[in-house]
């Protein structure tokens, strides 16, 4: 079965406040903004989402176009990828938001007082973890004062995303640790 191919026909909801030469000079960018989704989307993102972010821009490149800075092409098109971009960065950062195994605001900074972990197990599993790795953990979970992604990654001179690599990495390794000792102990 063939996949059906996007079109630009009807894309722009002209319902908007647009007077009659905005929505011409709208609708005859209408294909650039499948074209620009279509170069821009990855595995990740959900090309409607991108299709609807570029349609955004291309109403705002009609409302602030002004035929004294050249053509309204070359306007649409800068408005038009900017938006889809935008949408692009904040759909991977939402999915890699998801990909990691524990949110670190769900933990407890204490075991609770009914956990089957013996306190020395679950130290004794942070002790085996690189210095790195105890840094985070100790940063993101039990600093007050740092817990914030930011604060963490300043403090520890790296970027947002490698304390969270570092996070996910150290958690699956705790994870993995104290249920093998669980299934020791039973």
């Amino acid at each position: 079965m063939a996949k059906k191919k996007p079109t630009a026909k009807g894309l722009i909801p002209f319902d908007l406040p647009l007077n009659e030469e905005q929505k011409e000079l709208a609708a005859s960018c209408e294909r650039m903004v499948v074209n620009i989704a279509k170069k821009s989307a990855n595995r990740n993102n959900n090309f409607d989402d991108l299709i609807d972010a570029g349609q955004m821009g291309l109403i705002r490149a009609a409302q602030t176009y002004d035929e004294a800075k050249g053509a309204f092409s070359t306007h649409a098109y800068r408005w038009i990828l900017a938006k889809v971009l935008r949408a692009r960065h904040e759909l991977n950062k939402n999915n890699a938001r998801k990909d990691y195994a524990f949110d670190v605001r769900n933990l407890p900074s204490r075991p609770a007082e009914d956990t089957w972990f013996d306190p020395d197990v679950v130290l004794q599993a942070f002790d085996s973890l690189p210095r790195q790795l105890q840094d985070v953990v100790r940063l993101r979970v039990w600093d007050d004062d740092a817990k914030k992604l930011d604060k963490v990654a300043r403090r520890l001179g790296c970027v947002k995303q490698t304390v969270l690599t570092r996070q996910a990495k150290a958690f699956g390794i705790l994870r993995d640790t104290l249920w093998r000792y669980a299934r020791e102990a039973s």
